[in-house]
């Protein structure tokens, strides 16, 4: 079997949807407890890069969130997917860290060079991998003093093959479930039992 072909094969096999909701809101609405929103968007049809956000509100203050964002050593220990994460130093005000995430048969090897500006934005940028393009941005917006809003912003363009319907697919599977290990990591330094599941996931249609 060709190589494109055995990539493609395992994008169809990966992971499933988690949405629960076809709601479509005003652009700039925030989540509130309990709710995740998740929006694509590309600058055509089978156009790249691809464009993916998700939001989802956390039951931890904004300190809390960016202490786990931040801890890339442990990130292999609660991030699905990600097999090891390592800082190889840094570049002026940017941190170099290193990621391997694997899902089935497709392997993501990243070098990622990433700006902290605390407490409430993470930048980042790709250096080089198997990746085109992996680059984008983490917001937490503090909610009172007890809660987070934590969105993610990223660009995507594989390096090999694979339909963009395909990427688009395991994309709002897998960053979704990203952001949930995050929240469920946060909620476990702060003492609070581990979150339910049950997430209602909104579908943006413009962002």
């Amino acid at each position: 079997m060709s190589t494109p072909r055995f990539i493609l094969l395992a994008f169809v096999f990966l992971g499933t949807f988690l949405f629960a909701s076809e709601a479509k809101p005003e652009p700039g609405i925030m989540p509130r407890a309990g709710q995740m929103l998740v929006g694509t968007k590309a600058p055509g049809e089978d156009k790249w890069p691809l464009q993916v956000k998700v939001t989802l509100f956390i039951e931890a203050e904004q300190k809390v969130v960016w202490n786990v964002l931040t801890d890339y050593a442990h990130m292999p220990e609660f991030v699905p997917h990600m097999k090891s994460c390592a800082i190889l130093g840094r570049q002026g005000e940017e941190i170099i860290v290193e990621e391997l995430l694997k899902s089935f048969f497709v392997t993501m090897h990243l070098e990622l060079a990433i700006k902290e500006s605390p407490p409430g934005r993470i930048d980042f940028r790709l250096l080089r991998g198997n990746m085109r393009a992996y680059d984008g941005h983490w917001d937490l917006i503090p909610v009172g003093p007890t809660a987070t809003i934590l969105n993610l912003e990223i660009k995507v363009e594989p390096g090999f093959y694979a339909p963009r319907s395909i990427v688009s697919w395991v994309l709002k599977d897998h960053l979704p479930e990203g952001l949930l290990a995050v929240r469920k990591r946060a909620l476990k330094e702060i003492g609070h039992p581990a979150p339910s599941e049950a997430i209602e996931v909104i579908n943006l249609k413009d962002f």
